[in-house]
């Protein structure tokens, strides 16, 4: 098998079978809510991902925590 075969292939996790092996990590976008809940900006972004092909992905919490910049300072 090469790396690609692999890569492309089904892998079931639990009772779960996911159609590859890629996998999105969790990013923050800073599209959610100030509460913490997902927006429709939110699940589109993870829909368009899904939709590209990602097997799998985390979803970042959403919302804006009001914490450090990009930057690393407020």
């Amino acid at each position: 098998d090469t790396l690609s075969d692999v890569t492309f292939s089904p892998l079931t996790v639990g009772a779960v079978e996911l159609p590859n092996r890629i996998a999105l990590a969790p990013v923050k976008t800073a599209l959610g809510g100030r509460d913490g809940r997902a927006s429709r900006r939110h699940v589109e972004h993870y829909r368009r991902r899904a939709a590209g092909g990602a097997g799998a992905g985390c979803a970042d919490s959403g919302g804006d925590s009001g914490g450090a910049t990009s930057a690393g300072a407020r």
